[in-house]
């Protein structure tokens, strides 16, 4: 009664349309930017974003990701009404792609494909992909993606839990914590080497 007469959408509308997804980029953006983006408007330029700075990417519930945390943003491109996002840590070893889907409400990420790491040798990179295998982990077992400003901690965006299709989650489980378990002897390793040559 409400929602028809009024225009106030109720709480099952606005989950049924996701409209909570991208609610913090949003406002974060301007009520204008995010209209002409709603509207596939063809004239937003990634220039006009500049405003996305610093994220951190993080799933509700968990302890946070030292390897996700006070990520670079780069607009890599605007089209249809979908920003597509770069994040990178300072150190490079992390990249992780994001779509924002305005004209959808929806924000896209595949883990496999959107998550990339780069061991640069060092003690640090190692322990940083380490973070990243555990919140892969994390995610497949229904993780509830979080995106937060850097520059003052807003939450810009979030999924509903991941749900797995054709994973085994116990499998995925056991295969992330071999490779933390790999991580963290090779993390040790570095240091030890690194001592020893009194860096």
């Amino acid at each position: 009664m409400i929602e028809s007469d009024l225009g106030v959408k109720s709480r099952h509308t606005i989950w049924g349309e996701h409209l909570y997804e991208l609610a913090g980029f949003q406002e974060l953006l301007g009520e204008n930017l995010a209209a002409r983006l709603k509207g596939k408007d063809p004239t937003v330029q990634p220039g006009d974003l500049a405003v996305l700075r610093r994220i951190c990417v993080r799933l509700k519930g968990q302890p946070v990701y030292d390897g996700l945390e006070n990520l670079t943003v780069t607009v890599a491109a605007v089209a249809e009404g979908r920003v597509q996002l770069t994040a990178v840590s300072d150190n490079n070893v992390i990249q992780i792609a994001l779509g924002l889907d305005f004209s959808a409400e929806r924000i896209v990420f595949n883990f496999e494909n959107d998550l990339k790491t780069n061991d640069d040798g060092s003690e640090l990179s190692v322990r940083r992909i380490a973070t990243v295998f555990r919140f892969l982990d994390q995610y497949i077992g229904n993780g509830k993606l979080l995106i937060y400003s850097a520059d003052d901690s807003t939450l810009l965006g979030r999924k509903d839990a991941y749900i797995p299709m054709n994973i085994i989650p116990s499998l995925a489980h056991d295969y992330y914590s071999e490779l933390i378990s790999q991580c963290e002897v090779e993390a040790e390793a570095r240091a030890l080497r690194a001592r020893e040559a009194g860096v």
